[in-house]
């Protein structure tokens, strides 16, 4: 099956087989698949248009906007009360319907009304996974200056990157690497920290939840390197106290309890030694380690190796506490990382409160 088949498949969520009596529109009928067809298309949604049908016209929910055809459409549809994101029962969203068409106006336009640009199906495919799997350059641009993640995970565990780099799209691969090269920067809102210098980093995803940002590349099958950051700023007055007026003794019960809770989980540790780093405003402690790791070993039943260096880090005058990770884990048949090292001090040094 070619890939705009595949994607032939995707708009099959949009037009059930056949028209039935709780369709509104022609839209809804399985024949419109041919994009010569689009002036009729086009005709189908000035007629909705006139209509103010901006509600459901298929009987899997879809509206309008899920075939609109240019910018301008998407505009009278809106400005009629539709909604950007309503997506049909099959969780097809107007975002995702226009990226398998590789309609890039449409995708500015629908974003500029707010639309999400990762909203995924009921599959866990964005829209840049669609536009990936359309061979659509053109809409995974727009996508990408929406602001739509490389690094999303659809359920079958891949992303927009690996799809691309599985169908052999090179032209798609080298947005997506530029894409990556020019985001490196991680903003945590009174610093930054930037990720060494590598097209192949996934982006990062950030958990509002815990603090935590962290993003991951694959060195090869089975080896992988990941970044984290966490950030902690609301405390107790207390703590607060303790974060201005005495940091190293913090840090100083901080990193013991970091080993500890390592070795006592998934990570039982080999070696370990602890540091001192700092600069500027910012006092940190140190920590490297060598482990294994419990959750993962190879077909030989062996345990993954695993190491890490890291620094837990409070800034006295906001207060705030971060603690960041460089961290690798590798099946023991391979070969340890030989730029790990580097890059983790690269990463660190990187690191700015502002």
């Amino acid at each position: 099956m070619s890939l705009r088949s595949a994607t032939l498949l995707v708009l099959g969520f949009l037009m059930p087989n056949g028209v039935i009596a709780e369709n509104l529109s022609s839209l809804c009928d399985a024949n419109w698949r041919n994009t010569a067809q689009e002036e009729q298309i086009s005709a189908e949604i000035s007629r909705l248009i006139s209509e103010e049908q901006t509600g459901p016209i298929c009987d899997n929910q879809s509206t309008a906007l899920h075939f609109v055809t240019n910018a301008d459409q998407v505009v009278s549809l809106l400005a009629g009360g539709a909604n950007a994101d309503q997506a049909n029962a099959d969780g097809v969203s107007p975002m995702i319907a226009a990226a398998s068409w590789g309609r890039a106006d449409v995708i500015r336009e629908l974003a500029l009304a707010g639309a999400d640009p990762d909203q995924p199906s009921i599959y866990g495919e964005t829209p840049l996974h669609i536009a990936v799997q359309s061979i659509e350059p053109g809409a995974v641009g727009a996508l990408l200056d929406a602001g739509a993640r490389v690094g999303v995970w659809s359920n079958e565990g891949m992303t927009p990157l690996d799809l691309a780099i599985r169908y052999s799209q090179p032209e798609i691969v080298d947005m997506f690497r530029s894409h990556l090269e020019t985001h490196r920067k991680i903003d945590f809102g009174f610093g930054t920290i930037e990720l060494p210098g590598s097209s192949d980093w996934y982006e990062p995803q950030s958990d509002p939840r815990t603090g935590r940002i962290a993003a991951s590349k694959l060195v090869e099958r089975r080896h992988s390197i990941v970044a984290m950051l966490g950030i902690s700023t609301d405390f107790p007055n207390e703590t607060a106290y303790l974060l201005k007026s005495q940091p190293e003794k913090l840090l100083n019960f901080r990193i013991p309890e970091i080993r500890q809770q390592l070795d006592d989980g998934r990570f039982p540790i080999k070696e370990f030694r602890q540091f001192d780093w700092g600069f500027k405003e910012t006092v940190c402690r140190g920590y490297e380690l060598a482990a294994n790791d419990l959750a993962a070993h190879n077909d030989s039943g062996e345990l993954y190796e695993f190491r890490a260096i890291g620094l837990a880090c409070i800034v006295p005058k906001y207060p705030a506490y971060l603690e960041l990770d460089y961290s690798e884990r590798w099946d023991p048949a391979q070969t340890e990382y030989e730029h790990f090292k580097q890059e983790a001090w690269d990463f660190f040094d990187s690191f700015v409160v502002e």
